[in-house]
């Protein structure tokens, strides 16, 4: 088996070295990830870190508001685990509701489609268990970013712009926080998010707060937050005011003296180092404080709090789900404008988001050419990729390049996406996952491809029952992804995209993490907080009985799937933004490095392909029958080739079709990091 050879020239280097590797898809995460690193923090403090700072310079991607996947493995660890960051649908969000309201599909746009955000807890949750920093110093980085301001992205400038009449003419509160002049920013605007930026000073007071009521009740009780969380005074928060900008300040002070003197990690001290010398003078003067405050106070309770990190992680975390995600859900049960054209009220409340934690949860794997390559469950499309990798296992050519490799890995993800869209979902009846795999199945399936393109949509039976089939829909326009960015229009239809982020530290602790929903144009932005909910429950059907129906308590079959593979001391991790794309684009990748030996800058650079033979996750849930999406340089010879077989080819440029980020060890023991130079966005770093 031969490859095309790889290109000698690559748009970055592949780096290499023993300290640390970051990758992500925009340079200030990655820069903010490393940083962590040179500063004493391990992987997991470094992706919590770098994923706040995504929240903000990546509004267009994912928000506070949206999900999370991710694959971690601490060091030592044999296999990873996965970091379940996809909270469930409402338990108003039944079939019958939708149906009600008069609606086919569940919008793509608007509070309705709302799941229970996951995100932010999830990264707590990992910061709370595997990372070492006090959460004061991880969330600096992002709190400085909402506060001075970030040059805004060209693909969020352009979104904006999109979505400005649905702004001015139906998402007030969306207009003023991202058309504050009007008009959509330009490129390259220094934009800021002060009300973000509250909320995170108030994640950081939440602990303090929670320290100071288990040591004087009264305390916390007696401050403006405090009487924010009961009766009328939430009611009074939830209107604005005086009360607003109070618990504000508040937040604020309780923040600073958390930077300053309840730092648990004294040795590295990132925060003073993130404000400059002036904050050491402050701390400074804290830590006087903190001694005179400790003669008239018992001081073994100052050491117990001092130390309580996990507390205080876990005072955040319930003051996120049971304060700040209330008053976001509170906010989108107005009636507001969807992407079916009318007006919806949210369904999400505080009960639903009372009763979900983010968790860990076991991964799914297979073995591939000697590599095990792991997974998160039928609850994501991530087993799709294993499916794959199975089917062209004993394949001869899989050259992404050649007219024969090609075409066997468009025509294998046909069969294992049409088995996605099937069988997978977290709503009941979703395939065993030794079921698709098993070798009599993988055979089964095998016999189905042939010379040609298949035009058709053939999930399998692998449990021997008859699936439950979605609608198929071609009547809607329909767009392949190729964009890398959201694809959305006056009425907050997108397709969706998310960012990625990758990061191993020196002593071997790895993450590979795909944040994503809660864009800004999702739905209308909560002025008191800054951000927007989500709107995964697009990807459920309203059709009973399918594994990804929509049910109560359920999860929605999410797109977001990163991945770690492994073989002895070696491990990679990598994932894509691209929906329904980002196990196609890394499928590519990875043949190109464990088959045809490329490096990992050299494999990401490499032209890429994939199928729009899929019924899109995103409203209006389209497919392209024998659709196919390739960069130009793939080369005349085998797009005519491929268009020849009967492949309904979309040429979509030289540059547009992935945007993988990957981090790893070598056989050598030596770390390595690369990086999409699609979009002139994203970045690694490391040494």
């Amino acid at each position: 088996m031969t490859f095309a050879p790889a290109a000698s020239f690559t748009t970055r280097p592949t780096l290499r070295g023993t300290f640390g590797m970051s990758a992500s898809t925009h340079w200030t995460a990655t820069a903010t990830a490393q940083s962590v690193l040179e500063r004493g923090g391990n992987a997991f403090d470094a992706a919590v870190a770098a994923a706040f700072v995504l929240h903000v310079v990546e509004p267009h991607l994912n928000g506070p508001g949206g999900d999370l996947v991710a694959l971690i493995r601490p060091a030592g660890a044999a296999e990873p685990v996965v970091l379940m960051g996809q909270g469930p649908a409402p338990a108003r969000a039944t079939i019958e509701h939708f149906r009600g309201r008069g609606l086919d599909l569940v919008p793509g746009a608007g509070g309705l489609a709302a799941a229970v955000p996951g995100a932010v807890d999830a990264w707590l949750l990992l910061l709370r268990d595997h990372g070492t920093w006090e959460l004061a110093d991880v969330l600096a980085y992002a709190t400085g970013y909402a506060r001075d301001g970030h040059p805004l992205v060209a693909g969020a400038a352009a979104t904006i712009a999109r979505v400005a009449e649905l702004f001015r003419d139906h998402w007030p509160t969306s207009a003023q926080r991202w058309m504050p002049e009007g008009e959509p920013p330009a490129a390259d605007s220094l934009v800021r998010n002060p009300a973000y930026a509250d909320v995170l000073d108030g994640l950081v007071a939440a602990g303090a707060r929670g320290e100071w009521a288990r040591a004087d009740h009264a305390q916390a009780d007696d401050s403006p937050a405090g009487r924010a969380r009961g009766g009328d005074a939430q009611a009074d928060w939830a209107r604005g005011g005086d009360a607003q900008a109070d618990r504000a300040q508040w937040d604020r002070e309780q923040a600073e003296r958390a930077r300053g003197d309840d730092r648990a990690q004294t040795d590295h001290a990132p925060a003073d180092r993130v404000l400059g010398s002036d904050a050491q003078a402050d701390r400074g003067q804290a830590d006087r404080a903190l001694a005179d405050r400790a003669q008239t106070e018992p001081a073994q309770r100052e050491r117990a709090l001092r130390d309580d990190r996990a507390a205080r992680i876990d005072a955040a975390r319930e003051h996120w789900m049971t304060t700040v995600l209330p008053e976001a859900a509170a906010f989108t049960a107005q009636p507001h404008r969807h992407a079916d054209g009318a007006d919806h009220p949210g369904i999400l409340n505080a009960d639903d988001l009372a009763t979900w934690r983010a968790s860990f949860e076991p991964a799914v794997s297979t073995s591939f050419r000697g590599w095990d390559v792991f997974k998160a469950g039928t609850w994501t499309q991530g087993p799709a990729l294993l499916h794959t990798l199975r089917l062209i296992e004993d394949a001869d050519d899989l050259d992404p390049s050649s007219v024969e490799g090609a075409h066997l890995l468009l025509e294998a993800q046909k069969l294992a996406y049409a088995d996605r869209d099937a069988w997978f979902g977290d709503a009941g009846g979703a395939v065993d996952i030794d079921a698709l795999l098993a070798d009599d199945y993988i055979a089964a399936r095998r016999t189905l491809i042939g010379r040609e393109a298949s035009a058709g949509w053939h999930p399998g039976s692998p449990e021997g029952r008859d699936p439950v089939l979605p609608p198929l829909r071609t009547d809607h326009a329909s767009t392949d992804g190729s964009t890398g960015e959201p694809t959305v229009d006056r009425s907050g239809q997108t397709r969706g995209d998310t960012c990625h982020l990758d990061v191993i530290d020196r002593w071997g602790n790895v993450v590979s993490a795909t944040p994503s929903g809660g864009w800004l144009q999702s739905s209308p932005t909560v002025p008191s907080l800054g951000f927007c909910l989500g709107t995964r429950l697009q990807a459920t059907w309203l059709v009973p009985g399918h594994p990804a129906s929509l049910t109560p308590g359920s999860r929605p079959r999410t797109t977001l799937t990163p991945t770690l593979v492994s073989r002895g001391d070696e491990v990679i991790a990598i994932g894509s933004p691209g929906g329904d794309q980002q196990d196609q684009w890394q499928l590519t990748v990875l043949l190109r490095m464990l088959v045809g030996e490329y490096s990992a800058q050299q494999a990401i650079d490499a032209p890429n392909l994939n199928i729009t033979a899929l019924i899109d996750s995103f409203w209006p849930r389209t497919w392209v029958p024998a659709g196919v999406a390739v960069e130009d340089r793939l080369g005349e010879q085998v797009i005519e080739a491929l268009e020849e077989r009967g492949h309904r080819v979309r040429r979509a440029g030289d540059w547009a079709l992935g945007r993988v980020t990957a981090v790893g060890r070598g056989a050598d023991g030596a770390l390595w990091a690369a990086a999409n130079p699609r979009g002139a966005q994203g970045y690694a770093a490391g040494r």
